[in-house]
């Protein structure tokens, strides 16, 4: 509050007196305190989302299902990617099996959109077999299911990659 305290009048001089103003500052600091708990609390923080993830029961592989619409990405250590459509050991076989990275226009993602490219209309059959390695990190794993989400498909699984798989990565 604030408050009007008279100086003293001292000696036979009569002068005007001054009064001196004081503030009283803690009714205004309580008030900003309870206004920034207010905000605080009545706020909303930044929402996780999660995404939808298929993991399947039984084991899935290339092999179960059509040939034209199994595309599988080996998630390898740093930053590599074994892309093939199909199965395993017609495309070691016939050299099909691309080596790329998480480049934006010509790694996995291009890869992909080359796939459903080709499709055509049964671009929405298209399932991407993510396999990661056990050198593949975390970020590898987010990278490829971002390429997923970004490219609008529909349909894919992670999924252990086979001993043939793991072998043939480790040579190269």
């Amino acid at each position: 509050m604030a408050q009007i305290q008279p100086e003293p009048i001292t000696g036979k001089t009569k002068r005007k007196v001054h009064a001196a103003i004081t503030i009283d500052m803690t009714p205004m600091v309580d008030l900003c305190f309870l206004l920034i708990t207010f905000f605080i609390f009545t706020t909303t923080m930044a929402e996780q989302r999660v995404s939808k993830l298929l993991m399947p029961k039984e084991s899935l592989d290339s092999a179960n299902l059509k040939e034209k619409n199994a595309l599988t990405a080996i998630l390898a250590g740093n930053n590599k990617v074994f892309a093939f459509v199909g199965q395993w050991q017609e495309a070691v076989k016939n050299k099909r099996v691309i080596e790329t990275n998480y480049n934006l226009y010509q790694g996995l993602g291009n890869i992909i959109r080359a796939r459903q490219k080709s499709l055509r209309q049964d671009k929405d059959k298209l399932m991407l077999l993510i396999k990661p390695l056990n050198d593949a990190s975390y970020q590898n794993v987010i990278d490829a299911l971002d390429e997923a989400l970004i490219n609008d498909i529909k349909r894919y699984a992670i999924v252990e990659a086979t001993k043939d798989e793991k072998i043939f990565v480790e040579g190269q």
